[in-house]
């Protein structure tokens, strides 16, 4: 009675392993895969070359008689995913994107060329610009360790004979050799070479170390079952000369199962321990998401006043339709386009305007005297100047009067943007600001001092 189970119904790949199920006493094996290859043998594998759908046929024979079983498997492409998620920001903002791929499967994007995340869902960055991200799906197959996990198994010492020792190993199916781990006698190069059955090298890689333990990367893609070795050329690394223990197996994978030693080759093991290998995975063509940023408004005002009353006029850009204003002295939130307002008392507040329209929002801060604060400021101004007002490239700033202790300087645009940030000594004074990035408008400088803060306007010319 013939009966068997493919490895998989589908693979983007096109693998495919088959186990002979079959009852009472089968001699003889004929298999017809579907693409006009056969085999005899009772658990074949078997690759396809073309994408499509293929009808396998087992049929089995004994002396007695003869029975047929068939099962359809594919070779299919992996689908791109399809996205989810909002792709209009705002100008500063973020967003979150969702990758709509397979339960086992995972998600990469990337942005020319680059890969910037990996997982089904991504939090972009901040956005100022537009930016086109790419996303495939990719099978998240499993890495496995093969070997030993390092040299401290057994005895053994650096290799420098000029014998190129090998690792013998056979894979089952196609895998990628990822990265081993070695131990490196001295900084400098060394080559790892991948030999077929047949003793050709079908992959090198000449790999930089540092004296001690590396890691070192490999990607050898190895596309067909079979057997080869792992080896290098003795350049100063360590060797285990007893203590091995083959064969190192991943189950149906890969089998480490001998050196390549003249004698006692199964005591001895070369150089690579924990081999990290992965099945061929399976990767969808990439499709492209655009990301819009809107401009969005830019919060921004002026403030002029008289004794305790104050007028705000809104200079934001961005056309916005929405002001919130809040005065800094606790006082109920304003959302009046251009408010004015009257404090209680002389002093130094913080004003905090938002502004936005449908979809985009922007807050900025000043903080302003109102009235005559000298009684309530228990730091006068030194007989501080600020000159030449306007300036152009460079202004100085000057205590006529002494002071003492660290000061913060912190200028300000019209936008409440800080665009400049410097601690100094006052004792320092006079000193010099180099202004020549700042285009032409009216700062706010504030002088931040133990004690209290002094506040001047200056306005740059070009």
């Amino acid at each position: 009675v013939a009966l068997f189970a493919p490895s998989d119904t589908s693979d983007c790949n096109g693998n495919f392993s088959f186990q002979d199920q079959s009852t009472d006493i089968p001699q003889y094996y004929f298999w017809d895969f579907g693409d006009g290859d056969t085999s005899n043998i009772q658990n074949p594998k078997h690759t396809y070359e073309l994408p499509g759908e293929y009808t396998v046929i087992l049929v089995v024979t004994n002396n007695i008689g003869s029975d047929t079983f068939e099962i359809n498997v594919a070779f299919e492409d992996l689908a791109p995913p399809t996205i989810e998620g909002n792709n209009t920001v705002c100008e500063g903002s973020y967003t979150t994107l969702k990758a709509n791929v397979r339960a086992s499967n995972t998600a990469i994007w990337s942005s020319e060329g680059n890969v910037v995340h990996t997982g089904k869902t991504f939090l972009t960055p901040t956005l100022s610009l537009p930016v086109i991200y790419n996303v495939k799906q990719i099978e998240d197959k499993p890495v496995y360790n093969a070997g030993p996990a390092n040299n401290a198994f057994a005895g053994g010492s650096n290799h420098d004979t000029g014998f190129e020792g090998k690792l013998l190993f056979e894979t089952y199916v196609p895998v990628k050799l990822i990265s081993v781990l070695v131990v490196a006698q001295g900084d400098g190069d060394r080559t790892i070479r991948l030999y077929d059955e047949n003793g050709q090298v079908v992959q090198s890689a000449t790999v930089s170390l540092v004296d001690g333990t590396n890691r070192v990367t490999l990607n050898f893609d190895i596309p067909q079952a079979g057997r080869y070795s792992l080896a290098n050329s003795s350049e100063n690394l360590y060797r285990n000369n007893e203590g091995a223990m083959y064969p190192y197996e991943i189950s149906n994978v890969l089998s480490i199962y001998s050196s390549n030693a003249t004698s006692d080759e199964l005591s001895y093991y070369y150089y690579f321990y924990d081999w990290k290998v992965q099945e061929p995975v399976c990767e969808s063509a990439e499709v492209g998401v655009f990301v819009n940023v809107e401009p969005g408004p830019a919060a921004g005002f002026l403030s002029d006043g008289v004794d305790l009353d104050v007028v705000f006029t809104d200079i934001s850009s961005g056309s916005p339709d929405y002001w919130s204003w809040n005065f800094g002295d606790g006082s109920p939130l304003v959302n009046e386009q251009n408010p004015q307002h009257t404090y209680a008392v002389a002093d130094y507040y913080t004003i905090e305007l938002t502004v936005s329209n449908d979809s985009c929002y922007s807050i900025t801060q000043q903080t302003i005297e109102v009235g005559t604060t000298a009684a309530n400021d228990p730091v006068d101004d030194h007989g501080l100047k600020i000159y030449p007002n306007p300036a152009t490239d460079e202004v100085t700033i000057d205590f006529m009067e002494p002071i003492s202790g660290q000061l913060q300087l912190i200028v300000s645009n019209v936008a409440g943007t800080i665009v400049l940030s410097r601690k100094f000594e006052a004792t320092t004074s006079p000193f010099s600001i180099n202004t020549s990035s700042l285009t032409a408008g009216t700062y706010q400088f504030e002088l931040i001092g133990k004690s209290g803060v002094i506040v001047r306007r200056v306005t740059i010319v070009r």
